[in-house]
């Protein structure tokens, strides 16, 4: 399902609706790849996790299956911004934000509709938030979590939409 996508000129909107439909498509191809247990998710549990041990394979296709399932039924809202969000100014550059396991709705920073398949890492990040409960642990590819913080880390679902 294409989101609404708000504060965007007509092109931005098409865009986003664009990197939407791309990324559920990589979340898509990974869950099938993770539930056939194949080789593909056997190299990218041990690039992005560290491990391909059952016990992760099992927690991370729970967490995919979460972002697939909630991404495809329920019609999200992308909005755009610019510039820094209020209450983080001057801390930190502001990708996107969503509330964890809140309604369906991702904020994303304009600049982010520039970035081809960084961009859908982002949005993978951020629904990883909003349909999975994940974290911020680290940013990257952080193997030095504990298995535990690395299969409950956004950005670990970030990387790993990315090689999909």
């Amino acid at each position: 399902m294409v989101p609404t996508v708000l504060n965007a000129s007509p092109s931005e909107a098409a865009q986003t609706q664009r990197l939407w439909s791309s990324t559920l498509q990589s979340i898509s191809r990974a869950k099938q790849s993770l539930e056939a247990n194949d080789a593909n998710a056997q190299r990218n549990l041990t690039y992005v996790f560290g491990s391909k041990e059952e016990a992760y394979r099992r927690e991370v296709l729970k967490r995919i299956s979460l972002m697939d399932n909630k991404a495809r039924r329920c019609r999200y809202t992308v909005s755009l911004f610019e510039g820094s969000v209020p209450g983080f100014e001057g801390r930190m550059s502001i990708a996107a934000h969503t509330a964890i396991l809140g309604a369906p709705a991702i904020s994303l920073n304009k600049i982010q509709l520039k970035g081809g398949f960084l961009a859908e890492g982002v949005i993978a990040h951020e629904l990883s938030h909003n349909a999975a409960g994940t974290d911020d642990f680290a940013y990257g590819r952080n193997v030095h979590l504990d298995m535990a913080k690395r299969v409950r880390n956004a950005d670990n679902y970030s990387l790993l939409i990315q090689h999909y």
